[in-house]
C-alpha cells in the first residue's frame, strides 16, 4: 500500500514516531520488563497514524517545559526534546488517561505533506 506522504514527511514521522516510544520505555515503562506498551500503526489514503497504549508512570505533556533553543548545545541539558519535536513534526498529538491507561495518539496527513508526482 502506498501512503502518498513525501519522503520528508515520512522521516519526521520515523522521528516522532522513535521518540514517543523510546520515552514510552525509558520514562513511562522505567525500563520494566514487567510492563507493557501496546503500538497500532494505521495508514490509509488520508493519514499516517500511530497510538501508544501504557499504563506506566503518570505524565501530562502539558507540564513539559519548552525547551531552550537560544543557548548553544553545549550549555543545553541532554534531553527535554521528545514532546516539542513530537509536536513540531506531527500534525495532530493527542495524549489522554483512561481508567489507568495512557494513549498517545500521533497523526499525519496526506493532504498536508503530499508525496510529488513522477512522471
Amino acid at each position: 500500500m502506498q501512503i502518498g506522504l513525501s519522503m520528508s514527511a515520512i522521516r519526521d514521522f520515523q522521528t516522532a514516531a522513535a521518540e514517543a516510544c523510546a520515552n514510552t520505555v525509558i520514562h513511562g515503562l522505567a525500563n520494566d520488563p514487567s510492563r507493557i506498551l501496546n503500538v497500532a500503526l494505521a495508514a490509509d489514503s488520508e493519514k499516517l497514524e500511530l497510538t501508544l497504549l501504557e499504563g506506566g508512570d503518570p505524565f501530562d505533556p502539558e507540564h513539559v517545559r519548552e525547551p531552550d533553543l537560544t543557548s548553544s548545545l553545549e550549555d543545553r541539558p541532554i534531553g527535554g526534546l521528545g514532546v516539542y519535536l513530537m509536536k513540531q513534526l506531527m500534525d495532530e498529538l493527542e495524549f489522554n488517561v483512561e481508567q489507568g491507561v495512557k494513549r498517545l495518539r500521533m497523526a499525519m496527513f496526506v493532504a498536508m505533506h503530499p508525496a510529488k508526482s513522477e512522471g
